[in-house]
């Protein structure tokens, strides 16, 4: 669960105890996602950095910054374990790996703030839904042509 206070708090559903207090962002958090092996969390806000933490020792791993105003969205790659992709109100998507957090793997820019982002289960493409109520399909075998 992310907070106004820039905080995450991840709960045992199971007790309803909270498990572990992430103090990774300086605003609020927008976004939160799990990779694929839930091995790692991604926390996203206000501040512009991307958190990724290990959900094992609820260590910061890696913070990646290039987004230019708020992050919207984190979507994790089902397929590739580290590739994941956030959008913005920037109007941008970036992809990125976790292997490298110096720069994005791949940019898409798009006219107007991006809302949210998701994967197909194949991962071969990638859904937007933008502030102008654009839903966009994006074919990522295609997406640098």
């Amino acid at each position: 669960m992310g907070n106004i206070d820039g905080i995450v708090y991840l709960i045992d559903l199971k007790s309803r105890q909270i498990v572990a207090k992430l103090e990774n962002h300086g605003l609020p958090v927008r976004a939160l996602q799990f990779t694929s092996s839930s091995k790692n969390l991604i926390s996203a806000g206000e501040d512009l950095h991307i958190v990724v933490t290990d959900t094992e020792t609820f260590q910061r791993k890696r913070t990646f910054v290039g987004h230019t105003k708020l992050i919207t969205s984190i979507a994790c790659h089902p397929q590739t374990e580290d590739l994941f992709t956030t959008s913005s109100c920037d109007g941008t998507l970036k992809q990125w790996s976790l292997q490298d957090s110096s720069k994005e793997v791949a940019q898409i820019l798009l006219e107007k703030p991006v809302w949210s982002v998701s994967y197909s289960a194949s991962g071969d493409y990638l859904v937007t839904a933008s502030e102008t109520g654009t839903i966009a399909l994006i074919n990522c075998n295609k997406a640098g042509e």
